[in-house]
């Protein structure tokens, strides 16, 4: 039986709470890797001093959040859907799908990043849609209603 929860509160999830400890003890390994390793040490003091351009930094920054979103949501999706097969090749398919679109934004808006790397939109826009179809297609009984 679940514990129950007070009014006006809301019990975490599984899902969070693997998330919410996956990523203290993510931070707490690079931490140890940063005071350890001297080298390491001094490229986050040069980061820290503002020698590293501020456009990069929040670039990555960026970068981390939606990395940080996507296991999320990933591992929301892990939980509910009962082929994981499935769920990693849409997982596989919207991350190159998304990596693709940013190196073509960086590309053509910032003139950031390989020319190659901005190649091949259509065909990986296909595969996308492929995939998300196939996924939507193994989630239906055939009367509307998502199986477990």
């Amino acid at each position: 039986a679940e514990a129950e929860v007070p009014e006006g509160q809301v019990a975490l999830s599984d899902s969070f709470q693997f998330f919410f400890y996956s990523r203290v003890a993510f931070c707490a390994t690079f931490a140890c890797l940063f005071m350890c390793n001297a080298r390491l040490f001094a490229q986050l003091q040069a980061l820290l001093l503002g020698t590293v351009p501020l456009r990069f930094i929040l670039l990555s920054l960026l970068s981390e959040g939606l990395t940080i979103l996507g296991f999320y949501l990933a591992s929301i999706a892990y939980s509910l859907f009962y082929q994981a097969a499935i769920v990693h090749a849409a997982e596989a398919s919207m991350s190159q799908l998304l990596n693709l679109l940013v190196a073509f934004c960086l590309q053509h808006l910032c003139s950031i990043g390989r020319e190659s790397a901005a190649k091949g939109v259509k065909t990986k826009l296909v595969s996308f849609v492929l995939v998300t179809g196939g996924l939507f297609l193994c989630g239906e009984d055939g009367q509307g209603v998502r199986r477990r």
